[in-house]
């Protein structure tokens, strides 16, 4: 007869042991350089672990990124501007720089090891090495931003605009500045001074700012849209003048015609231009429209407008058009 009360006393004690067996299982043993992580005044060292060589390599590529992350935040004055939504965004992005953006071609894997089929890495970057590549960048940046800020005065949005357009040059520059000085012991203060000058220009063009808005669609609504974000913004919303000038948002529509069998089909394009008082074009955007019926292309082209103006209603204009 079979004695199923055995084999059950059997299968269980079988799970027992591959539950301990599984309990008990060793960590991977780790190299001696992961544990005491190599230190020197001349480079930087961090570690990564992956399944894979490749893998350990990235992960010890973002931990070096995170060291400089770290060291950056530390050294880095903070320039804050009172500019509504862009004193928050300016102060986030000088708080944690860009760090991630350093580049890292010239570090280099120094030792790697496999264990319990986990892959460690010790990476090794010569600060010298980092210091040529960051002085190199350093004066790129320099002479972008040098022509903004002598050639801006604080007169116009354009000349806000202007500065806005630069920033990603003044936070590498911040951070360049704060990497140099902790390799090189050395005080950069040309470009320093160009960070404070930027910032100090910026500032006084926020107060000045003001845009007209020249709706030259049939949409009456899309110019209260408009006038809603500027004033969301803190932007003076400016009237034409005969006199004088102004920086104006221009709308515009585009409309295409076309029948298929008994379907009248209309694409709308609606243009959002930022132009200066010279009706230069500082930036622009589009969004795109269709609009089908039976009745018409005069339908058609109102249900168009419908769409598009419900696309409008759902962006950050400003933003758009600044960034």
């Amino acid at each position: 007869m079979f004695n199923t009360a055995r084999y059950r006393h059997h299968f269980i004690l079988l799970c027992l042991v591959s539950l301990l067996t599984g309990c008990f299982k060793t960590a991977p043993t780790l190299p001696d350089w992961v544990s005491n992580k190599p230190q020197d005044h001349q480079s930087y060292y961090a570690t990564g672990q992956g399944v894979n060589l490749y893998d350990a390599e990235m992960n010890a590529r973002s931990a070096l990124a995170a060291d400089f992350s770290s060291t950056v935040s530390d050294l880095t004055k903070i320039y804050t501007v009172d500019d509504g939504k862009f004193q928050r965004q300016i102060f986030e992005q000088f708080t944690s720089v860009e760090v991630s953006k350093v580049s890292l071609t010239h570090a280099s894997v120094i030792q790697q090891e496999v264990s319990d089929h986990q892959y460690f890495v010790l990476l090794r970057m010569i600060k010298s090495d980092l210091a040529v590549q960051l002085r190199h960048e350093l004066k790129a940046e320099v002479r972008k931003a040098e022509v903004a800020v002598k050639q801006s005065s604080t007169e116009s949005f354009e000349q806000w605009w202007k500065l806005r357009q630069v920033l990603p040059s003044i936070k590498h520059i911040a951070r360049n500045i704060a990497l140099l000085e902790q390799i090189e012991g050395e005080s950069y203060t040309n470009e320093a001074r160009l960070v404070t000058a930027y910032f100090e220009k910026f500032d006084k063009s926020y107060g000045l700012r003001a845009l007209q808005i020249k709706n030259k669609t049939q949409n009456k609504n899309i110019k209260e849209l408009i006038s809603k974000q500027l004033q969301r913004e803190n932007i003076a919303i400016s009237e034409a003048s005969f006199w004088q000038s102004q920086d104006y948002i221009e709308v515009s529509a585009e409309y295409a015609h076309q029948k298929i069998g008994q379907e009248f089909y209309v694409d709308g394009v609606l243009w959002l231009r930022l132009k200066s008082s010279s009706g230069q074009v500082l930036s622009e955007f589009s969004l795109n429209g269709r609009g089908v019926s039976y009745s018409g292309a005069k339908q058609s082209k109102e249900m168009a407008s419908q769409v598009l103006y419900s696309k409008l209603k759902k962006i950050e204009i400003i933003m758009k058009l600044v960034d």
